[in-house]
């Protein structure tokens, strides 16, 4: 006490040679701000008050220190040897020094700063110096091995083996039983999955995702004719981007293995394209005739390669060409001399030989184009294949059937009859199948002739021919197919020729059938 008084004794005898001790007292490197009520200078005489002011002042100071425990005022600790406890702000986060591994526990011989023991909420980090191959413990400052638990959606669990990988940064925090840590998931990909290339992210693996022969995975079509008239098609995302090698650029396409029953899935990983390549390349289209090229992707030795189809002839013989994908196929490369149906064009100067292929979809020109090879617009229509699109030769919709026995008489050329069925197309491209059956009769020498048709447009194919010697009676068939070109109701009937002496329906109790159906072009 008496030292202390000293002190500030020794502080006024400064103050009565010149110094301001207000001043003084501020450049104190405790960094505690004080002030006193009055500034006494050379000179004058100091009244016992004011000085007792001043000295009741610095005490009231001073006992707002650090050392009285408020710590407001406190703007740096780096001199600190002993850390704060976590009570009074300290930190519970303890640097591990040099861990080492001793069978399976990891020993932290001491800490930053030291001091850390095995309490409820400390934890510990350190840069791990081995790869755990089993369960773990751990030992800090030499306070005994404790079990090193993992977290997960369960609760803590032991450590299995590879949680903890060389240099790797570890926290483990103690729970008041064991440490926990919340190590990078080791998870083992299953089938159809793999891990990105920096491990930290499940992705579906290219090479064989979980899929079995399905749809295409992010596919998408882009097609679009060019200022030199050619037709490009384009195999893209379902975004509409170019495929890439990211973990969500590829485009998957599954192909049918027809020799072992398995499904093998090629990745697009790039710009994939096929053009027409010249004008005059038409595909069997015709001139202002609606049409309809089909888009396919072979695999040629795990290389996807596309492919133009065109599956329906309209005129003059109508017919359709299958797209089966149960059977390799082979292909042209596309060039100016491309004007065949039923030919699977691959880009010019490339061919693949007996190779699966997977349908993709279509596109369309609803109103054909004027010149037919040279493609002065863009489709009307880019479809993707899928579980909803039917195949060329599939039934879209129908068969649609009626029936009648309205006697129809002889005519010198062909009229239609009471046996009649509607139908409305979904497309232009598609076409109509119409099946007839009638019962008819003929007298004398005279001959009959029966044939499908449309309403407006007249008899079409599979024309029947019947001739007769006397009264006979009469059953046949009549099948033909019809290109409408039309989204509009179109109605098809049995049409009838003869000389004189034939009719349908003529004979008591006698009734003819007819059936429609769409087909997909």
């Amino acid at each position: 006490m008496k030292k202390w008084l000293s002190t500030i004794a020794a502080s006024f005898l400064l103050v009565t040679a010149g110094f301001n001790l207000h001043s003084y007292i501020r450049e104190a490197k405790a960094g505690v701000t004080c002030s006193v009520p009055f500034n006494l200078t050379n000179g004058t005489t100091a009244d016992a008050s004011q000085v007792m002011a001043n000295y009741n002042a610095l005490i009231a100071c001073l006992a707002n220190a650090a050392a009285a425990g408020v710590n407001n005022d406190i703007t740096s600790l780096l001199g600190l040897t002993t850390p704060l406890p976590p009570s009074e702000g300290g930190s519970t986060v303890f640097i591990g020094q040099t861990p080492t591994a001793s069978g399976n526990t990891i020993v932290v011989a001491s800490t930053t700063p030291s001091g850390f023991s095995y309490t409820k909420g400390y934890t510990v980090v350190f840069i791990a110096q081995a790869t755990n191959v089993a369960t773990q413990t751990i030992n800090v400052n030499n306070q005994g091995d404790v079990n090193l638990f993992k977290q997960s959606p369960s609760g803590p669990t032991a450590l299995t083996g590879g949680e903890i990988a060389t240099n790797q940064i570890v926290s483990a925090t103690y729970d008041g039983t064991e440490f926990q840590t919340n190590p990078v998931p080791n998870v083992t990909p299953s089938f159809g999955l793999s891990t990105n290339a920096s491990q930290t992210a499940i992705q579906i693996n290219t090479n064989q995702p979980p899929y079995g022969f399905d749809s295409p995975v992010n596919l998408g079509l882009q097609a679009y004719a060019d200022a030199g008239n050619l037709l490009h098609v384009n195999i893209v995302q379902a975004n509409g981007q170019a495929p890439s090698a990211t973990s969500t650029g590829p485009v998957l396409i599954p192909f049918s293995n027809p020799n072992n029953g398995q499904v093998s899935w090629v990745a697009v990983t790039a710009s994939t394209s096929i053009n027409t390549n010249a004008t005059g390349a038409s595909l069997g289209s015709l001139n202002n005739t609606p049409f309809r090229f089909w888009i396919v992707a072979f695999n040629n030795s795990g290389t996807v390669v596309p492919a133009l189809f065109n599956a329906s002839v309209p005129t003059p013989t109508v017919q359709v060409y299958p797209l089966d994908t149960s059977t390799p196929q082979s292909s042209t490369a596309v060039s100016a001399a491309a004007t065949s149906p039923g030919v699977f064009y691959t880009p010019n100067g490339t061919t693949v030989s007996s190779q699966p292929f997977t349908i993709l979809g279509y596109l369309e020109y609803a109103n054909g184009l004027g010149t037919a090879g040279t493609y002065a617009s863009n489709p009307t229509k880019i479809q993707l294949f899928g579980p909803s699109i039917k195949k060329p030769g599939d039934t879209v919709q129908g068969p649609f059937f009626n029936q009648d026995a309205t006697l129809v008489g002889p005519g010198g050329s062909y009229q239609a009859s009471r046996v009649q069925q509607g139908i409305t197309p979904t497309s232009k491209v598609n076409l109509i199948e119409v099946h007839g059956v009638w019962a008819g009769q003929c007298g004398g020498s005279d001959s009959m002739f029966v044939a499908p048709g449309r309403i407006g447009a007249g008899a079409f194919g599979g024309i029947n021919i019947v001739g007769a010697a006397g009264t006979v009676d009469f059953t046949g068939m009549v099948e033909g197919i019809d290109a409408p070109a039309s989204v509009a109701s179109n109605t098809y009937a049995i049409f009838l020729k003869s000389g004189g002496g034939c009719s349908i329906n003529s004979l008591a109790g006698s009734n003819s059938t007819i059936s429609v159906r769409e087909i997909q072009g």
